[in-house]
């Protein structure tokens, strides 16, 4: 940890975690993500059984017109776009089609662990720590390890 740098913990391995670890600037931040399974993206895994697509091929501005969120969350939106996603996707060896749906699908035969694996080294290259089974429910007691 360098004294230089804001210390961030990010609770949980799921999509939006990798997403902000892969992403994060790491030489302002010491980041550690806490899962409690064994590895990360374990839902992100299954989620080809029925079609894997990753994003919506439609325009920014019509995607958030059909959200409730706050103005702050909508506006994030739009410093990092669907369009930015799927460069970045590209960028990282998944190239991606537009379904009949407008959905965005990794292009056959890509599988979910080849788009896990591009964001899990992302994540190594941006030297974030990884806590697996490091968090407890808040009934458990607390105990040493």
């Amino acid at each position: 940890m360098s004294k230089n740098k804001e210390t961030l913990a990010i609770v949980g391995g799921g999509s939006s975690a990798i997403m902000l670890a892969a992403h994060i600037d790491s030489t302002k931040y010491d980041v550690t993500i806490y899962e409690r399974n064994q590895a990360l993206g374990r839902k992100f895994l299954v989620a080809g059984k029925g079609g894997f697509n990753l994003t919506h091929s439609s325009d920014i501005a019509d995607m958030k017109s059909k959200y409730f969120a706050s103005t702050p969350i909508l506006a994030s939106l739009d410093t990092f776009t669907n369009t930015d996603f799927i460069k970045w996707l590209k960028e990282n060896g998944i190239d991606t089609f537009v379904g009949s749906s407008k959905r965005i699908f990794p292009v056959k035969p890509t599988k979910p662990i080849q788009v896990l694996q591009a964001f899990e080294n992302k994540i190594k290259e941006n030297k974030i720590a990884i806590n697996f089974n490091r968090y407890r429910n808040i009934d458990e007691p607390v105990t040493s390890r």
